[in-house]
């Protein structure tokens, strides 16, 4: 205090508070200020609250995202303890204040809270948290580091994963990314192999691979859908195993990615023995509806045989194979066993026949005269079944 300063100053006085080292809670004391006459005060109390610093009491758990930029992952669990009532936090991304976006907190029980934090790619995270400080250097802060460099991989789904099939029938598998995953629409590029670990590399589109020690035929499409022809069935080991991913691919709202580590989704197709199919029918030469188609399958004996149109509409099924009361015309027929999970190919039956009756017409006639065998009448034969044999005329 000086000449310039003491009207301001007269009236002021500073209080220097200095708890024990780990003092937290409430001190109170009371003052009295006794001016150059001697004359003193009444006394007037001074409270000062000490705050502790939070600390932090369990390590965050981390959802990894699927891919960096799909902003799915999670950050949680993180538990900070000695904190007070009306303690605040903000988050930073690679050294950014991201405030709250994407946070929440717990309530405050017993001096703790758990922090989580949603949407996250890969990066550095922060968490600040601290309790309530008057001092010019803010609060008590408690800082919590978390590293985000893992992501997991776009997941993959199978329409159907697991088939059934018998050998000598072509099996396909289509993937399929969930729509939460790809909410901009995009075409995924998918990658598939043999094995979980992706040894042998991605399987070629158009290639021939050995399987089983056969070689099958590899299909894959604009799709992804794999499909797989000359699968065999050998005893003990006619179950294989093929393994999906999506390929590395950024487009606008968000990110493709294949797994760490091993592949996760895995196609299933069992292969049974072939069996065998074989057809004999009765034609109807006479428009008599005596047509007759039966097929006989061997190798399974839970077979439903179904006939078909020549364009592939539905004419009937049953479980004897016998098909009957057929006029002519093209048929197809095949069976199917739910047991073995597979079905026949498709064959084309041929019963034959006539397309209309045999009909004879008079065309012309010429009488006989002079009591001679000169007369004589043309027919004109259509219909029946060519080439026609010989034409009896009667009295």
């Amino acid at each position: 205090m000086n000449t310039g300063n003491f009207e301001d100053e007269r009236n002021k006085a500073t209080i220097r508070f200095e708890p024990e080292p780990g003092f937290t809670g409430e001190a109170s004391v009371y003052y009295n200020v006794t001016d150059n006459y001697g004359l003193t005060s009444q006394p007037a109390k001074i409270t000062v609250v000490a705050n502790p610093f939070p600390v932090k009491v369990q390590d965050a758990s981390i959802e990894n995202p699927t891919c960096d930029g799909q902003q799915d992952g999670r950050i949680f669990d993180i538990i900070v303890g000695d904190l007070v009532d009306g303690f605040d936090y903000e988050w930073l991304y690679n050294g950014n204040s991201i405030g709250k976006s994407g946070a929440s907190v717990s309530p405050l029980v017993n001096g703790e809270a758990t922090f989580e934090l949603d949407g996250i790619n890969l990066g550095i995270y922060t968490l600040n948290v601290w309790n309530p400080s008057d001092s010019q250097n803010g609060g008590c802060y408690e800082t919590v580091e978390v590293i985000v460099d893992q992501e997991d991989g776009t997941p993959v789904d199978i329409e159907v994963p697991n088939q059934t099939i018998c050998e000598g029938e072509d099996v396909s598998f289509l993937p399929l990314i969930d729509p939460a995953n790809n909410p901009s629409g995009e075409t995924p590029n998918f990658l598939w192999y043999q094995n979980a670990n992706r040894a042998g590399g991605a399987l070629v589109n158009g290639s021939t691979v050995t399987i089983g020690g056969n070689p099958v035929e590899v299909s894959i499409s604009s799709i992804g859908e794999l499909t797989l022809s000359g699968l065999k069935y050998s005893a003990g080991t006619s179950t294989y195993e093929f393994y999906v991913e999506a390929a590395s691919q950024s487009q606008t709202g968000g990110n493709f990615c294949p797994y760490i580590g091993d592949v996760l989704t895995k196609a299933t197709v069992l292969v049974n023995p072939p069996i065998e199919f074989t057809i004999s029918h009765t034609d109807d030469w006479c428009l008599a509806y005596v047509g007759e188609i039966i097929g006989t399958v061997t190798g399974a004996t839970d077979v439903t045989y179904y006939l078909l149109d020549e364009t592939g509409n539905p004419i009937g099924n049953n479980t004897s194979g016998e098909f009957s009361s057929l006029p002519a015309g093209t048929y197809q027929i095949y069976g199917s066993s739910p047991s073995l999970g597979c079905s026949t190919p498709v064959e084309e039956v041929i019963i034959e026949g006539p397309s209309e009756g045999l009909v004879i017409t008079p065309s012309q006639i010429d009488n006989a005269y002079c009591e001679l065998p000169n007369g004589q009448i043309d027919f004109v034969v259509s219909g029946g079944n060519m080439p026609y044999q010989s034409v009896k005329v009667g009295e």
